[in-house]
């Protein structure tokens, strides 16, 4: 991806209508109401017909999480620096304490605390697992952190979450997390069964380890994997007298605009979205779609990296607090001291706010639909096939089309848009690419 000059992101900025009012004090509260959208987002509320405050929250809350993320993916070799000066101060705390913050509530899979009570409960799950060596939980990987995730691309595999976890240790063979939906011998309804319960264990294992954690990141991975908040919400608000009624065509057209909002990475929103648009009012704006796509084309590859991208240039540090107090080290120490304590600083401001929290996810409307009918879960297994072919190609689709994007910016600013627009039109008339024809 091109760097843009400090000049060409401010004219993106002013044309976005990016607006960041001047705040006293820097804190997570402050930084949030200092933030206006635009008119540009306003677009898409209003295509969708959604309210523009609840809107406009669920997207800054997204995006300031991902400036978090970012800002702890730290890996061994940085872990061990920050050990090495424990005492180094930033803002009312230490190093050494902040970094102990992070492994506890953001990375806390990697936590020894978290670890015996992973293995504790999988002993309670699994007779077979008395003894701990038959349970394995690597250790941080090694690398650098250009291998990490970065914000402006969605999707990418976090580092250190319980899913990994889960997914390698917890998960019942007979049940798994990733159905193979092509198989011939795969039952609708045992795979809704199967789904709710990795959903309920999943759950369970976040509420049950009793510390204030940060899931967000961890939420994010399961679904990333397996779209099942999003799936689960879909089953329990949705019709089957009103699908009944739908035309073949109008039917295909309906699965696949509900299955193409899992491009949308952040949970609150892809629900909140579903809510809004499974009712006899709004049914017709998912079937015409050129418009619709084109927008949340927009607002996933653009919109929401450029909006990364200022946010992150405008939670600066007063003078003095990042710079290095450790004497007696070398240029190039203190240079990486340097980069770690404007990161841990980033996440010192916005650590206060989880993005997500399991209560808010957990569905009481769950218990509402019949799991066993055969319509429901035919029509959830209809649906889980269609949004896991577009997982498929998904996360190589964001990275393409972020890329093309900045090419285009940094290139040839003035197609930028009718770039997206072509890309919004070959998603959804394109079915040989995205094998959903």
């Amino acid at each position: 991806m091109p760097k843009l000059t400090k000049k060409l992101k401010e004219e993106l900025y002013n044309e976005l209508g990016f607006q960041f009012s001047g705040i006293d004090e820097i804190n997570y509260e402050n930084i949030f109401k200092a933030i206006d959208l635009g008119e540009k987002f306003k677009e898409f509320a209003k295509f969708f017909e959604l309210d523009e405050t609840v809107y406009g929250d669920i997207i800054k809350k997204y995006v300031l999480h991902l400036i978090l993320e970012e800002s702890v993916n730290i890996v061994k070799a940085e872990i061990d620096l920050v050990r090495e000066f424990p005492d180094e101060p930033l803002l009312d705390s230490s190093f050494g304490e902040i970094l102990e913050n992070v492994l506890n509530n953001v990375d806390f899979s990697q936590s020894e605390d978290f670890k015996h009570y992973f293995i504790e409960t999988l002993k309670k799950e699994d007779n077979r697992l008395k003894d701990d060596k038959a349970i394995l939980i690597e250790d941080f990987d090694e690398g650098s952190r250009e291998s990490m995730p970065v914000t402006l691309y969605p999707f990418s595999e976090r580092s250190n979450t319980l899913f990994r976890l889960y997914f390698m240790n917890y998960v019942n063979k007979k049940k798994p997390i990733k159905p193979r939906y092509w198989d011939k011998d795969t039952v609708p309804e045992i795979l809704l069964e199967d789904l709710i319960i990795h959903y309920k264990q999943y759950t369970n294992l976040l509420k049950g380890f009793g510390r204030e954690i940060n899931p967000t990141r961890d939420l994010l991975e399961i679904e990333r994997e397996t779209n099942i908040f999003y799936l689960l919400k879909l089953i329990s608000i949705i019709s089957i007298e009103r699908i009944e009624k739908l035309s073949k065509k109008d039917r295909k057209k309906y699965f696949k605009a509900l299955s193409s909002i899992t491009l949308i990475e952040d949970i609150p929103l892809k629900l909140y979205l579903a809510e809004q648009l499974i009712n006899d009012k709004n049914e017709s704006i998912l079937l015409k779609s050129k418009v619709g796509y084109n927008l949340l084309f927009k607002q996933n590859f653009l919109y929401i990296p450029l909006l990364t991208m200022f946010l992150k240039e405008k939670i600066n540090a007063p003078h003095g607090v990042l710079t290095v107090k450790s004497t007696e080290i070398d240029k190039d120490v203190a240079r990486r001291l340097g980069i770690l304590k404007k990161a841990l600083y980033v996440y010192k401001i916005l650590q206060s706010v989880q993005c997500y929290r399991v209560s808010d996810l957990e569905m009481d409307s769950l218990l509402r639909f019949d799991k066993n009918s055969y319509k429901y879960s035919s029509i959830f297994f209809e649906l889980y096939k269609k949004t896991s072919k577009i997982k498929d190609i998904r996360e190589k689709l964001s990275k393409e089309v972020t890329d093309d994007c900045f090419q285009f910016i940094f290139k040839r600013k003035e197609a930028l848009y009718d770039y997206l627009e072509y890309e919004s039109f070959d998603f959804i008339k394109n079915g040989e690419k995205l094998y959903l024809e």
